[in-house]
């Protein structure tokens, strides 16, 4: 980015690829308006180039009319990657947009998102444009350290993006990575003591930002009782509750003998 010196730029990680007309499509829909955020569809491919999912671009091209926002972007997971994006470099430049290199992963955010803050509309491109290969070895399949802090930030980075009306929806996203990132604490990889990732959990569920999420999340994709133990922000409550929900889940599952 120091030494660029094109009108726009466009990523592409190294084990990714476009489409033939990718670029000449995202600088057609940016060249009329420099100062939008544009932004294409995602095809998720395995090491064989097999589609993973369905794109589902007339779903998202249907949603995003309906609601031309970024939630709508964080929804149908196309947000977090500067690789299905074109950047204006003036906006870049004026701004001073860089990565943050002091996280080792979803470092791609903290640089999208404040440049989608300086735009002044938003273009979705439906057709998936970008082929984002998923291996079991890259970085989203690795355990993290500093996972949970991670996501954090990123809640914090985004918020300011989403919209009164969005914040419910926004919130019960992030709940469920909040939930599922309290499980990475306690990953065997992790060389910390038992007790060590429980303090560390239970330390996160107090924050600030966990806070937030859970009380303006809508709980509607969980039941009431486990969102009563998750709103005390009490992890040692919320790991003996987790047991024994296994526990009932493993008897329940257990053959009768007749």
């Amino acid at each position: 980015l120091d030494i660029a010196n094109g009108k726009f730029i466009m990523f592409c990680d190294s084990d990714d690829y476009y489409t033939s007309n990718t670029c000449e499509l995202m600088y057609e829909a940016i060249i009329n308006k420099p100062n939008a955020w544009v932004f294409c569809n995602i095809c998720r491919v395995d090491e064989n180039d097999i589609p993973l999912t369905d794109s589902n671009s007339e779903i998202a091209h249907k949603k995003f009319l309906n609601s031309p926002t970024y939630c709508t972007a964080f929804e149908l997971s196309l947000s977090g990657s500067c690789c299905n994006k074109i950047y204006n470099h003036e906006i870049i430049r004026k701004h001073k947009i860089r990565f943050d290199e002091t996280i080792r992963f979803a470092e791609d955010v903290p640089f999208d998102t404040p440049y989608c803050l300086k735009t002044d509309s938003k273009i979705f491109i439906a057709s998936p444009l970008y082929f984002y290969r998923v291996v079991n070895s890259s970085l989203t399949h690795s355990y993290h350290s500093d996972h949970l802090g991670i996501y954090i930030k990123l809640f914090k980075i985004r918020l300011p993006l989403i919209k009164e009306n969005e914040i419910a929806d926004f919130c019960d996203i992030y709940f469920h990575y909040f939930v599922t990132l309290l499980d990475n604490t306690m990953d065997k990889r992790n060389p910390m003591s038992f007790w060590q990732k429980m303090r560390y959990n239970d330390k996160m569920m107090k924050t600030e930002e966990f806070r937030y999420c859970v009380a303006h999340a809508s709980g509607k994709n969980d039941s009431a009782i486990f969102m009563h133990v998750v709103r005390m922000h009490n992890y040692y409550i919320y790991w003996l509750f987790q047991k024994i929900c296994k526990l009932k889940e493993k008897f329940k599952r257990k053959p009768k003998k007749y």
